[in-house]
């Protein structure tokens, strides 16, 4: 299936299934999505803002440029999704699954990624200023030319990533 430019804004889509659908440029603001399932799905320029995905599947989706601020992501599944431009800045996302997960040049500014796991996961080009990555686990991880200015990173693990070229300044880590 394929929506395109559909408003969803504050849409009851609680144990929805639009696994393998094409959601291009969509609004599902304030969308209350628990337990979604978004596998495979492509929801390129899609905007998410306020939206509660708590426990929502989104494994292997492609979210290009899609907008997120201050969501509900508690137990979603994010693990090889394609998050490559998008805007994630201010969001919690503490304690997901985001292993081999794609977020090339996306916006993490100011982002809590407490206990993340980004385990060879591709972060070329991610802004990450301000985050907290407290305990979080980026090892493999591909941080080239990433931005983590200003972090703090007590107790994360960055065993084997690759940070060729990454910004570190005024950053706090104890490892």
């Amino acid at each position: 299936a394929t929506c395109k430019h559909i408003d969803m804004s504050r849409a009851k889509l609680r144990y929805a299934d639009f696994s393998e659908t094409r959601m291009a440029n969509c609004i599902l603001v304030n969308a209350d999505m628990q337990h979604f399932s978004g596998v495979q799905a492509q929801m390129g320029g899609s905007h998410l803002v306020g939206s509660d995905m708590r426990y929502a599947d989104f494994s292997s989706a492609t979210l290009l440029g899609v907008v997120f601020r201050r969501e509900g992501w508690a137990d979603a599944v994010l693990t090889n999704a394609k998050f490559d431009r998008a805007r994630l800045n201010a969001v919690d996302l503490s304690g997901l699954d985001l292993r081999s997960a794609s977020l090339s040049h996306a916006d993490l500014r100011n982002t809590i990624l407490r206990r993340a796991k980004f385990t060879r996961a591709n972060l070329v080009s991610a802004d990450l200023t301000g985050a907290d990555l407290t305990d979080a686990d980026f090892q493999e991880a591909i941080m080239t030319k990433a931005n983590l200015t200003k972090i703090v990173a007590h107790g994360a693990s960055f065993r084997r990533a690759q940070m060729t070229g990454t910004q570190w300044q005024e950053g706090q880590c104890d490892r």
